[in-house]
């Protein structure tokens, strides 16, 4: 039961993975793609939104119902979201835990007690 529960926590971790293009885009690109964005600042903070947006010549970033203003001369970089390789690399990933798991149980031995697995 112990390693259902595991399996369904590590699933669900690996499903909020996002991977982005490495390349930066311009604000204009970012609203023409309609994506998810991750936007780094110049000070180093970094934003991600659903999807940006332009109203009366202003750059806005949606988060939930959350409108943020989006001033150009703050960003350095403005990334989107590769809904190509997003999930190959959560299968990846799934598989290569699900191997080490394995390996871990082949190893120490499923079923047995720590008693069992203690040298005397």
């Amino acid at each position: 039961m112990q390693f259902v529960s595991f399996l369904f926590a590590v699933l669900v971790m690996f499903q909020s993975c996002r991977v982005y293009h490495y390349d930066s885009v311009s604000l204009d690109r970012a609203v023409a793609a309609r994506k998810r964005v991750k936007i780094k600042t110049k000070n180093g903070q970094t934003f991600k939104y659903k999807q940006i947006i332009k109203d009366s010549n202003q750059f806005y970033g949606l988060k939930g119902k959350t409108k943020t203003l989006l001033l150009e001369r703050n960003i350095y970089s403005i990334r989107l979201h590769n809904k190509v390789l997003s999930p190959i690399l959560t299968v990846v990933a799934l598989l290569c835990t699900g191997g080490m798991i394995a390996i871990v149980m082949i190893f120490v031995g499923v079923g047995r007690t720590v008693a069992e697995l203690t040298p005397p």
